[in-house]
C-alpha cells in the first residue's frame, strides 16, 4: 500500500493494442500493488445495461417494506436475501443501509458440505410486481462476471504470477455475490456524529466490482498515510477493489483496499450502489492436495519475483479447527454478521461463528 492521492482508471478498450496492453499491466501492477482499488472502463458492454440495472434497483427499494421483507435474509441457509436498515455493524456502530443479496445461479442440485449452502436458494421479488427485476440482474451478474475474468487474466500478466495454478484455485461455474443497497438519505436535522453508511472495512471476496448508481461521492480508500481518497462516481464504470482472499491466494503481492462509505450529509438525497463479488472455490483447502499445489505454484513465483514480501497466507486460507476450507470461512463470516441466521440455520456453527472474522 502506498500514500496514493488519487483513484487510478483501467481503460479496458485498450487491451487490443499491445502496447496499450503492457501499460496497462504497469497500472494494474501498480493498482493491486499500491492502491487497491481503481476505475474500470472501456467495459464490454452498453450503458443499457446499467440503466436498466438502476431502473431495476429503485425499483425494489420503493417496494413497501412488507413485500421486501418477504425476501428477509433469514428465510434461507445460504444468506440471500433482503436486510433492513438498521440491522448492521461496522467498527462496533450501526450502518445506515438496507440491501438485497442475490447469487449466481448454481447448476444442478445444491449437497454436499454444509457451506454448499452458500449457492442458494436466491429470493427474488415477485414478477408480477417487477416482471423483469430478475432477467435483468442475472444479465447483469453474467456481464460483470466477464469483466472479472478479464480482470484476473491481467492481474497475473501483471504480477508475473502462475494464470493456470491462481485460475485452479476458482470453480468454472464460478459463483458471483451481487449485493445492490441503499444508504437512506438522512433528515436535515439529524446530527451528523450518529451517522455511519458502512465503516472501515476490507472485503472478505478476491476481488468486488462496484456500480455506484446515484452521483454521491461517498466512497472512500483509506492510503498509507491514513488519509481517506474519495473514489467519485464515473460515468460507464466499475469500481474494482481487491478483497482478503485476494491478498492472501497471491501471497500478498496483492493487497487489499480499506475502504469505507461516507455518511451522506443530513437532508440529502438516497444513495444507491451495486457490487458484484467473488471468492475462491469453496472447497479450497491447504488441505486438499489441488490446492496446497496451486499454492505452492504461486508461492515459487512470489519468491523469485518479490524478494522480501511477507508472503504468509491469511485467515482464509489458513485452516483453523473446523474453518478448513473457504466455504466455511465464507459461511463463518456471515455468522459473525448475523448471529440469529446461523443459530437458526447452521446452530452447530455458533460457537465457531462467536470467535471472530477468519
Amino acid at each position: 500500500m502506498s500514500d496514493f492521492t488519487a483513484i487510478p482508471t483501467l481503460d479496458l478498450s485498450l487491451l487490443g493494442d499491445p502496447d496499450e496492453r503492457k501499460a496497462l499491466q504497469r497500472l494494474m501492477l501498480h493498482v493491486v500493488r499500491d492502491v487497491g482499488m481503481c476505475y474500470v472502463t472501456g467495459l464490454p458492454f452498453g450503458q443499457e445495461v446499467f440503466g436498466k440495472a438502476k431502473v431495476e434497483c429503485e425499483a425494489f427499494f420503493n417496494l413497501p417494506e412488507q413485500e421486501k421483507k418477504k425476501l428477509d435474509i433469514g428465510n434461507v441457509p445460504g444468506f440471500l436475501g433482503y436486510t433492513a436498515v438498521g440491522t448492521e455493524y461496522t467498527d462496533s456502530k450501526i450502518d445506515t443501509r438496507e440491501h438485497l443479496t442475490v447469487a449466481h445461479p448454481i447448476p444442478g442440485e445444491i449437497e454436499g458440505p454444509v457451506y454448499q449452502n452458500l449457492w442458494g436458494p436466491t429470493q427474488w421479488p415477485d414478477p408480477t410486481i417487477l416482471p423483469e427485476f430478475t432477467s435483468s440482474f442475472k444479465n447483469y451478474m453474467e456481464e460483470v462476471a466477464r469483466v472479472e475474468k478479464v480482470l484476473r487474466d491481467l492481474m497475473t500478466e501483471a504480477t508475473g504470477l502462475n494464470r493456470d495454478a491462481l485460475n485452479s484455485l476458482f470453480d468454472q461455474t464460478q459463483q458471483y455475490r451481487m449485493r445492490m443497497i441503499k444508504y437512506p438519505g438522512p433528515p436535515a436535522s439529524t446530527s451528523a456524529e450518529d451517522l455511519q453508511a458502512l465503516g472501515a472495512h476490507q472485503d472478505h471476496t478476491f476481488v468486488t466490482l462496484i456500480y455506484q448508481v446515484t452521483d454521491h461521492v461517498a466512497l472512500q480508500a483509506r492510503n498509507s498515510k491514513g488519509d481517506w481518497i474519495d473514489c467519485p462516481p464515473k460515468p460507464g464504470s466499475l469500481v474494482f477493489v481487491v478483497g482478503k482472499s485476494g491478498q492472501a491466494a497471491t501471497f500478498g503481492v496483492c493487497s487489499a483496499a480499506t475502504h469505507r462509505v461516507a455518511a451522506l450529509a443530513p437532508g440529502s438525497t438516497d444513495r444507491y450502489s451495486i457490487s458484484v463479488g467473488t471468492n475462491l472455490r469453496y472447497d479450497a483447502s491447504v488441505l486438499l492436495p489441488s490446492t496446497k499445489q496451486a499454492l505452492e505454484t504461486i508461492q515459487r513465483g512470489v519468491d523469485a519475483r518479490y524478494p522480501g514480501i511477507e508472503n504468509e497466507l491469511n485467515g482464509y486460507l489458513n485452516p483453523l479447527g473446523p474453518l478448513d476450507t473457504v466455504g466455511m470461512k465464507v459461511l463463518h463470516n456471515y455468522g459473525v454478521s448475523y448471529p440469529e441466521i446461523m443459530e437458526r440455520w447452521h446452530p452447530e456453527l455458533v460457537q465457531t461463528a462467536g470467535t471472530g472474522n477468519a
